[in-house]
Parts: structure tokens; C-alpha cells; sequence
């Protein structure tokens, strides 16, 4: 309950919003911008347990404005940019959520320029090459949600050859990546790109499955690649309905294996082969 008064009662809420915003001219102004951000940080998580969104994305705001500033103070701290960049994105999909997309985009766009930029001057740091893939994954999200597909695909092409240089760690990033960009390049007719980078997202799918294969998520993953891939199987021109039925039910087998209750997810995916499978008769 004590936690809660910072944003039920009305001063605390506004002493909070000011200290964040207004760090003082403390001798230390990195200690300064670090207690005013943990502060707003709070404040921000407050908000969004208590679902008070308005208050949320302004706490938010604030923690971005001194991230930002410590960013600059602090030019050799490379965790930084990626925290600075990470609540920029959760800032795009606030706004994204209440309908502002121009607004989302270019959160979302400065968040990936600020990653860029780290990346190039520390392109072996795999913690950045990480954040800025998810980044561009995003980025190339929001676009395709905005019908900008030049951009889009442009996004995603750039995101799934940055992820080439994740570590062994990332390669469940990597096959996301291969995903989105597989799907968005099978949606705009693509299909001869498409059916390669899908088949190749397939092959490192069940490469990853081979050392995690009791987990549901990863079995999932692989037959959702597989899933992807049969249906460009399936698509003209050069299409392979042989092939893209015995993928299909070899996924379908490969789902059986999940315990029950299968998720929703799990579902989603055993739906599509089904539906694909009739299709394929």
C-alpha cells in the first residue's frame, strides 16, 4: 500500500515527476541522474501495475530524457545506449498502442540509430548486436504494420543480415529474424527469395532443437519454420506440393510429442498444418 502512494496521491506523484525531470545541480550529476531515473523507472513500473497509462508513458518520457543525459556524460558505458534504446521501443509501442503510429515510428527509428551507431563502434559486443536486431525486428514490424513495405523489407533484410553475426546464444533471435523477413518477402510475391531464406530458417530451427528438444517453446518454434516453409512450398510459381505435404506432416508428428494442454500457440500452429494439409490433398 505505501507503494502505491507515490501515484495514487496526487504530490508524491508530482515531487516524483519533478526530481526525475529536474535532477538539480548536485555536485555528481551522473549520482544525480542515476537517483532521478531509478526514481522514474519506479514510477513507471507503479503505473503500469496499477494500469494508469497516461501517467505511465509520462514517467517513461522522463526516464528517457535522463537516460539520454547520463548516455552522454557517460560516453564509455556501452549498456547504456541498449537501456536507453530499450525504453524508447517500450515508449513506441505505448503509443503505438493508442494509435499514434507516426509518433511509434519514430521512437522505434531512433531507437535503431542510436544501436547502429553503438554497433559500429563495438561491433564484437554480441549484448548490442542482440539489442539491435530486436530492434530492427521491430522497426520492420511497425513498418509492415503501416503498409510501408519498401521499408519494411529493407528493415528486415537489414536485421536478418545483422543477425548472421550472432553468437550461438542468439540463435533463436536469428531465426525469428529469418522468420519475419521470410514472411514479409512471401506477402509482397517474393516467393523464390522467400522459399530460400524459409528453408534455411527450417534448418537452423531443428539445429537448435537437437540441444533443447524437451523444451515446448523450441519444438514450437521448429514446427511454426516448418510450417512457414511448406506453405512457400506450396506457392507458385515452382511450386512442390510433395515436399510441402511431407514437411507438413512431419511437423504435424513432430507437435504430437508436446504434453498437454498444448498452448495456444502450440495450437495455432497444429490449426495451420491441418488446414494446410487439406489444402494439399
Amino acid at each position: 500500500p505505501r507503494r502505491r502512494h507515490l501515484l495514487v496521491a496526487e504530490p508524491p506523484r508530482e515531487r516524483a515527476l519533478v526530481l526525475a525531470r529536474h535532477p538539480g545541480d548536485d555536485a555528481e550529476p551522473i549520482g544525480a541522474l542515476s537517483i532521478a531515473y531509478i526514481i522514474a523507472t519506479t514510477a513507471v513500473d507503479l503505473a503500469s501495475e496499477l494500469e494508469r497509462k497516461s501517467e505511465e508513458e509520462e514517467f517513461e518520457r522522463a526516464s528517457i530524457e535522463l537516460m539520454r543525459s547520463r548516455a552522454k556524460l557517460q560516453p564509455l558505458k556501452t549498456n547504456l545506449p541498449q537501456v536507453l534504446a530499450s525504453r524508447l521501443s517500450r515508449l513506441a509501442d505505448m503509443v503505438h498502442e493508442r494509435g499514434e503510429q507516426v509518433e511509434a515510428l519514430r521512437y522505434q527509428m531512433d531507437a535503431a540509430a542510436i544501436l547502429r551507431k553503438t554497433h559500429r563502434g563495438h561491433p564484437k559486443n554480441a549484448k548490442i548486436l542482440w539489442s539491435l536486431v530486436r530492434v530492427l525486428n521491430e522497426l520492420g514490424a511497425l513498418y509492415s504494420a503501416q503498409d510501408k513495405d519498401k521499408d519494411a523489407l529493407q528493415t528486415y533484410e537489414e536485421a536478418n543480415e545483422t543477425a548472421k553475426g550472432l553468437p550461438g546464444e542468439g540463435a533463436r533471435t536469428r531465426l525469428i529474424t529469418m522468420g519475419n523477413y521470410a514472411q514479409l518477402l512471401g506477402r509482397l510475391d517474393k516467393v523464390k527469395n522467400a522459399r530460400s531464406i524459409a528453408q534455411s530458417a527450417y534448418v537452423l530451427a531443428k539445429k537448435i532443437l537437437e540441444k533443447k528438444a524437451s523444451e515446448a517453446r523450441i519444438v514450437e518454434d521448429t514446427a511454426s519454420a516448418g510450417l512457414r516453409y511448406a506453405r512457400l512450398l506450396r506457392a507458385r510459381p515452382g511450386a512442390k506440393r510433395g515436399k510441402a505435404r511431407k514437411v507438413a506432416r512431419a511437423e504435424q508428428e513432430r507437435l504430437k510429442s508436446l504434453a498437454s494442454p498444448i498452448s495456444n500457440r502450440g495450437k495455432r500452429i497444429r490449426n495451420g498444418l491441418v488446414k494446410l494439409l487439406k489444402e494439399l490433398r
